[in-house]
């Protein structure tokens, strides 16, 4: 009579531990991601090329770079405004779900392509590749960089997990990256309070 239970308590502290584990690497991998946005390093890339060359040699390995989704946009702040106003006042407090499902359609993967097939809208960096929706981000930008892995869910759905991605029960780790990019050129700032 008690196996059962343990077995299942046994699964509960495996994934929350696995859970726990990942987010570090996702939080640690966008920490460094956005540095390389910051300083200007990653101008020449593109949504199929920022995945793979800005963020997945950070991750160590560990995070299947097909299952990471990254959108980077510009924070825009009202200038009469802006005494009271940061970068939490932008970012979102978890992934994007609605209704259980997992809503991809805003950020690009390492194939450049837009989560749940969707068609990525451009963002209003001063570099963006309005075809590929991709923001470079300019000197002295707001940024705002928000990535999403899709890990495995090991209980599929059973105990702490109601998110579904593509059919199946996923675990959702979410990161942001805040910050203001560095004046790397002479250009004059973009949006400053």
């Amino acid at each position: 009579m008690i196996a059962p239970i343990f077995l299942i308590l046994l699964f509960v502290v495996f994934e929350v531990s696995y859970d726990e584990f990942m987010q570090e690497v996702l939080d640690s991998t966008v920490q460094s991601a956005a540095r390389q946005v910051q300083i200007g390093k990653s101008q020449n890339a593109s949504n199929s090329t920022f995945v793979t060359g800005y963020m997945c040699p950070y991750d160590t390995g560990l995070l299947n770079c097909n299952n990471l989704f990254v959108r980077i946009q510009q924070v825009t702040f009202n200038t009469a405004a802006c005494s009271n106003k940061d970068f939490y006042d932008a970012t979102p407090a978890g992934a994007p779900v609605s209704g259980g499902v997992l809503q991809l359609g805003g950020f690009f993967s390492g194939a450049g392509v837009a989560g749940n097939g969707a068609t990525l809208t451009p963002s209003p960096c001063a570099t963006t590749t309005s075809s590929s929706g991709y923001c470079n981000a300019g000197p002295q930008e707001f940024i705002l960089m928000s990535a999403v892995y899709v890990a495995p869910s090991f209980l599929d759905g059973l105990v702490l997990n109601h998110i579904t991605y593509g059919g199946q029960y996923v675990r959702a780790l979410y990161s942001t990256a805040a910050f203001e990019t560095e004046p790397y050129s002479n250009s004059s700032p973009t949006n400053a309070c």
